[in-house]
This record gives structure tokens, C-alpha cells and sequence, in this order.
């Protein structure tokens, strides 16, 4: 079954950057963005 990917908007990219800067964990920012925090 091949994985569906998207890509993220400008807003999100901005919100990214700022919380990885003030140290939140990428499991914060996966809930902040309504996504889920998966890695390949």
C-alpha cells in the first residue's frame, strides 16, 4: 500500500520553525498542526 504524503503550508513551515526554535518536541508540534507525529 504506498504512503500519502502532503505538503506543508507556509503557516506551517513558520509554526515549525518557532516551536522546534523554543524546544518543543516534534510530538508537541505533530498535535499543534493536527498531524501525526510518524517517521519513516
Amino acid at each position: 500500500m504506498p504512503n500519502h504524503y502532503t505538503h506543508l503550508r507556509i503557516e506551517d513551515r513558520v509554526t515549525l520553525m518557532l516551536m522546534r526554535q523554543s524546544g518543543h518536541n516534534l510530538r508537541a508540534i505533530a498535535s499543534a498542526l493536527g498531524r501525526t507525529a510518524q517517521h519513516p
